[in-house]
């Protein structure tokens, strides 16, 4: 949540813009890919951005990012965030 410094009230974060595959019906090949690319890019920034709440320290969150995970079956989160 964005606050807005002149009325201090919560702004909402506005995703109307955001690609999602099942609207991409009917465009040509090269927007879909763009759309899926861009999907992918909007999910690697929101969970990283979670990382970093969690972790509250920016190298811990990268670092947990690129490690392998036990609770993700000894995957690389950032590399599970393809699919």
């Amino acid at each position: 949540m964005v606050i807005e410094e002149e009325s201090m009230q919560p702004k909402q974060k506005c995703l109307e813009g955001m690609p999602n595959q099942a609207s991409t019906a009917g465009k040509n090949r090269q927007t879909v890919e763009l759309d899926q690319k861009l999907e992918r890019l909007s999910r690697v920034a929101y969970i990283s951005m979670l990382a970093l709440d969690v972790w509250e320290d920016q190298d811990a969150a990268i670092a947990w990012l690129a490690r392998p995970n036990q609770a993700l079956n000894d995957q690389i989160p950032i590399v599970a965030l393809r699919s």
